[in-house]
């Protein structure tokens, strides 16, 4: 990917306001960001990352966070993971980040209590793979 190379970065950023344009999402500002971060644009950057933010909902921001975990950055990851409930607290993902800040934190009775709670309202098709977590 251009973004990952610091490769063409001004053409980048080009397609990624064309793609705001047309629908201005989370996924599509935290690209944003990304790009003008690497562009050394910080406080643009940070801007941007905050429209997004607005715009994400509980999965999206779960879904980043877990990224940003799976990458390495399980600080930032935990700063986020307690956004999600925020976002919509009745939604089964907002139960399994709770379920992940407990079991950091050695709560497991509540982890366990968080990771019930997110199993019995996912889609049945997410339901088998929550079970092995």
């Amino acid at each position: 990917m251009v973004l990952d190379n610091n490769y063409n970065l001004e053409e980048a950023l080009k397609w990624e306001d064309t793609s705001i344009q047309n629908e201005e999402r989370f996924e599509n500002l935290e690209t944003k960001s990304r790009i003008l971060d690497a562009m050394g644009r910080k406080e643009e950057s940070a801007r941007v990352f905050s429209k997004g933010f607005d715009k994400a909902s509980a999965i999206q921001l779960y879904s980043y966070a877990r990224g940003l975990q799976r990458s390495g950055n399980a600080k930032r990851a935990f700063e986020l993971f307690p956004q999600v409930p925020k976002k919509d607290a009745n939604h089964w993902v907002s139960h399994l980040a709770l379920a992940r800040i407990s079991s950091n934190t050695g709560d497991f009775p509540n982890a366990a209590k968080e990771m019930t709670m997110a199993i019995s309202a996912a889609p049945d098709t997410t339901k088998p793979f929550l079970q092995h977590c």
